[in-house]
């Protein structure tokens, strides 16, 4: 279930008599619109992007050394991209709002920021994209003796080593001469999601609410149920049996 629209209502009407920022209405219903597109991708994700550990677990030396490996369907990359973009958005959303006058939401918009910026990395990785590919001995490569998770290392002679590498439900990748990781599991983005539970309930408990609307429980947006996620098997007009992840 999509979040509901109107839940802002009652606060924003109280609260602009405080003196809260008369563009809180459009920034807060541009910030539930992207939390919605953001679910309707999760809903589709595979319990698990790439089985095995993808990368070659050779040592890696040299000037420059850059390894890729994203080891999924395009269907796949395209929705693991759209994800970390739409949580990107929502942090840039949620930062600008945390320039405006907010009244008593201002500690449920922290809340979700805090949950936002484990993608803000990534995010920023695949929007300049083109820094890293073109100056990976730069500040986004590193240097020296490098062990990753996903199976990359580097030796001492190594400058400038660079990796982008989907694992299991990881990315892993290099920024700034240390070795980074970010987990894109369904979980993970369902924790931001359930993140806007205390902006819904501050303004839904609003006292110009009570006694004049019913809403539902947070807890039937964004649901999450394994029964949603079970895989069906299919064939394709060539005979090929694929598995497919809609709920």
């Amino acid at each position: 279930m999509y979040l509901c629209k109107d839940f802002t209502g009652a606060y924003l009407a109280a609260e602009r008599e405080e003196g809260v920022s008369d563009d809180l209405p459009q920034i807060l219903y541009l910030l539930t619109e992207t939390l919605d597109a953001l679910y309707s991708q999760v809903r589709l994700f595979p319990a698990e992007w790439a089985v095995h550990p993808s990368a070659s677990t050779a040592s890696i030396g040299g000037a420059g050394a850059l390894t890729i490996q994203i080891s999924l369907s395009p269907s796949r990359f395209a929705l693991l991209r759209s994800a970390i973009s739409l949580a990107g958005d929502i942090e840039l959303i949620l930062r600008a709002l945390l320039g405006l006058n907010l009244g008593r939401i201002r500690e449920a918009i922290q809340a979700m920021k805090v949950q936002a910026d484990r993608f803000r990395g990534i995010r920023n990785y695949f929007a300049h994209i083109n820094e890293r590919l073109l100056d990976p001995a730069g500040r986004h490569g590193v240097s020296g003796t490098h062990i990753s998770p996903c199976g990359v290392s580097y030796t001492e002679v190594v400058s400038g080593g660079m990796h982008l590498v989907v694992s299991g439900n990881c990315v892993y990748y290099t920024e700034e001469n240390e070795l980074k990781e970010v987990d894109v599991s369904r979980e993970s983005f369902i924790a931001l999601l359930h993140s806007a539970r205390q902006l819904y309930e501050t303004c839904v408990g609003h006292q110009r609410w009570l006694g004049t609307k019913d809403f539902p429980d947070f807890s039937s947006f964004y649901e999450f149920r394994e029964t949603l996620f079970k895989p069906r098997v299919e064939r394709s007009a060539t005979g090929k049996l694929t598995w497919n992840w809609r709920a």
